[in-house]
């Protein structure tokens, strides 16, 4: 188990709720000296994660929800909807050596998450029928990735799952997924800002299942 961590520790962070260790931690450099360095950009927090804490805590969802997030990397989104929502998370990533991250940040908020190592292709249908809920920050950076995108929330909507929301500071490639899923299932694109310290700015995309009927699961 982690030491005891609070707000005050050195290089803690907190934001919307949650405790973020900093490169300087000392768990974080036990982790970084005795794992292999994570690619796919998993070697750090990026801040779209927090725009869809700071909707969610605007937009709170139904407790107890199976949620997957997508691209977890540290895992702090999925760790702020276990912990402010009782949600059942599974980590997803392609590069498994985020996951040492992850269950730090887990056991220091005293959650538990699941991970799986797998890329977006690979999701299986039964992860999709089992699950309310999608999400992703910073996941939609390849030209590559627009088309796996696609192809797995055209899945995860044929298989019930009720809402998918990704966030991205607005790079070209994250505007075509989001232009494919406001023709095809009505998938709304809103500007979102954050304030105080960690200002950041960027798009939520947001699908509500156009085929989900309350109370069918």
């Amino acid at each position: 188990m982690p030491e005891y961590v609070t707000s005050a520790s050195a290089h803690v962070r907190s934001r919307h709720g949650i405790l973020m260790l900093n490169n300087r931690h000392r768990l974080i450099r036990d982790i970084q000296k005795n794992n292999p360095f994570p690619g796919l950009h998993g070697h750090q927090v990026w801040q779209s994660s927090f725009m869809i804490m700071d909707y969610l805590e605007n937009n709170p969802i139904a407790a107890n929800q199976d949620i997957l997030d997508l691209g977890c990397g540290w895992g702090l989104l999925g760790i702020f909807c276990a912990k402010h929502f009782a949600a059942r998370v599974t980590g997803i990533d392609a590069d498994e050596h985020v996951f040492p991250y992850l269950h730090t940040h887990a056991e220091v908020n005293n959650v538990t998450l699941a991970t799986d190592h797998r890329r977006f292709d690979q999701i299986s249908e039964d992860q999709l029928l089992t699950s309310d809920m999608l999400v992703g920050g910073d996941i939609c950076f390849w030209d590559e990735m627009v088309g796996a995108l696609q192809n797995l929330i055209q899945r995860a909507l044929m298989s019930g799952v009720q809402k998918i929301i990704i966030a991205d500071p607005g790079r070209q490639t994250f505007r075509r997924l989001a232009d494919y899923c406001a023709r095809h299932y009505g998938g709304e694109l809103l500007p979102w800002r954050l304030e105080g310290k960690q200002r950041h700015s960027g798009y939520l995309l947001i699908i509500q299942n156009p085929w989900f009927v309350t109370g069918s699961r």
